[in-house]
């Protein structure tokens, strides 16, 4: 309990137009523990979807935790997740849309190392197995330094590539960081590729990712025309505009939208083993569409909290044919109904009163 406590804290305390105090942190713990819970979002979920302010017919409709591993179950095969574990491994996959050079230093020779430095005295490094962009960033090279620099490359198990040059009109919000989409792809029951959702995601200043656990913003893409909607941080601070260079980000047409969603549909059949992909992409200064990584379990999360709509509709159906098509019984968490307006009341009401006294010493430790 106590964990759980300490964790819905630091996720309340990460918005910051969330105010709280013991009495109604005690009915968020109690709303997430005894209905949220029970329906597979954790305590990210409970707030990034801001589930404190919504009906329950309401909250049924986000995708959450829960979903998602019934969608990794359903969709994608574990002898196959590898080649999305492995970054090395997906860039010579899918190298029809990796263009730029690159390098896994934990398995190349020092010579190999020497030429791709001598060629891009400035690249982009990250570990060949990592996530959320941990560890990211930018190298700058001299002569003085190779042999240490390659030993350090190893040693952390890094992968280094070519820095990529992006479309000039994506580059005018954020010129640090690479601005990428990511977009989620379904290979549905009848083996064709579908675009289930995107996201655009813009870096702030002086960072070198875009990630939006890093920092970042993120906004959604209408599908059909490319148009990005409202965008949003962490922090759940929304914004139509680029918070540094004033950019405005609601209203703009993607560039090269249709190309964009062509390649991620061709490379998602590429692997039909791997049915739910989400990708990360970015469109470069000559208009190619550039895969810079892929995701094998993406989270749904920068799916939904910008514009804080359910996504659950998108899937519902055509996960349903696939767990059909492979003889999987869907994951259902049961119901727990309660029928009264007022939720806070209703959920203090129903925890005994040495429960309550317990949750609250905990809280105002």
């Amino acid at each position: 309990m106590r964990r759980n406590i300490r964790l819905l804290k630091e996720n309340i305390n990460q918005k910051k137009n969330l105010k709280y105090n013991n009495v109604n942190f005690t009915v968020y713990f109690c709303d997430w523990l005894l209905y949220c819970r029970q329906r597979g979002f954790t305590h990210n979920c409970y707030f990034d979807y801001e589930l404190y302010n919504k009906e329950p017919e309401i909250r049924d409709t986000f995708l959450n935790e829960g979903y998602r591993k019934r969608v990794q179950k359903a969709c994608n095969k574990k002898e196959y997740r590898k080649i999305f574990l492995d970054k090395a491994l997906f860039n010579d996959t899918f190298k029809k849309y990796v263009k730029r050079d690159w390098l896994d230093v934990s398995c190349c020779s020092f010579d190999e190392f020497n030429t791709f430095i001598k060629k891009h005295e400035e690249f982009f490094a990250k570990s060949v197995r990592g996530t959320g962009g941990a560890g990211a960033r930018v190298i700058k090279t001299n002569d003085d330094t190779t042999q240490n620099l390659f030993e350090l490359c190893k040693e952390e198990g890094l992968i280094i590539e070519e820095i990529i040059k992006q479309n000039s009109e994506i580059a005018k919000f954020n010129e640090s960081t690479l601005n990428t989409v990511r977009v989620y792809t379904l290979v549905c029951a009848d083996n064709t590729a579908k675009v289930m959702g995107a996201v655009a995601r813009f870096g702030r200043a002086g960072n070198v990712i875009d990630n939006f656990h890093g920092g970042g913003v993120a906004a959604t893409i209408d599908v059909e025309s490319g148009k990005v909607n409202q965008a949003i941080n962490r922090a759940h601070i929304r914004t139509d505009i680029h918070p540094d260079s004033k950019e405005k980000i609601l209203g703009f047409k993607y560039p090269y939208w249709d190309k964009l969603k062509e390649a991620v549909c061709d490379a998602a059949l590429k692997v039909p083993e791997m049915r739910h992909i989400g990708w990360d992409v970015c469109i470069t200064e000559n208009g190619d569409v550039e895969f810079v990584e892929g995701n094998g379990k993406p989270n749904f999360d920068v799916l939904q909290s910008p514009d804080q709509i359910g996504k659950k509709h998108i899937y519902e159906d055509k996960i349903r044919e696939i767990e059909n098509i492979e003889g999987i019984n869907p994951i259902v968490y049961d119901k727990i109904m309660i029928n009264t307006k007022n939720m806070e009341i209703g959920f203090i009401r129903m925890l005994p009163r040495r429960l309550k006294r317990k949750i609250k010493r905990i809280i105002s430790r």
